[in-house]
């Protein structure tokens, strides 16, 4: 689990460095624009060197001006999961945030029991 974990967050750093290049934002601009986020976190969490909460997620997503659902789409990422993530995906898209947290949460849940 832990290998799944470090790939995740390896594909999470390099989509975060890309849409905000894409964005033309620097670290700091997009620290501002996601409620005041510390450019030191923003590198760390480009370099891999950490993991961004759900609630930092969506305030990283919301200073690059695209839904959370968008900051987490790994497409052409080399890795192997159940097609039934990509359904999740698309079920929750569009959905209100109070919605895609309790769908986090449950998953969460579920995963822990797993791991027991």
């Amino acid at each position: 689990m832990l290998h799944m974990a470090n790939e995740v967050r390896d594909l999470l750093s390099q989509r975060l460095r890309r849409l905000r290049q894409e964005a033309n934002l620097t670290q700091a601009e997009l620290g501002a624009r996601a409620g005041g986020i510390k450019t030191g976190e923003i590198s760390r969490f480009e370099r891999a060197h950490r993991t961004p909460s759900v609630e930092t997620l969506a305030r990283l997503a919301e200073g690059l001006g695209v839904p959370l659902w968008e900051l987490l789409r790994f497409e052409g990422a080399q890795t192997d999961h159940h097609p039934g993530i990509d359904q999740v995906a698309a079920m929750l898209r569009g959905c209100p945030d109070h919605t895609v947290d309790q769908a986090v949460a449950v998953v969460r849940a579920l995963t822990r029991v797993e791991e027991s």
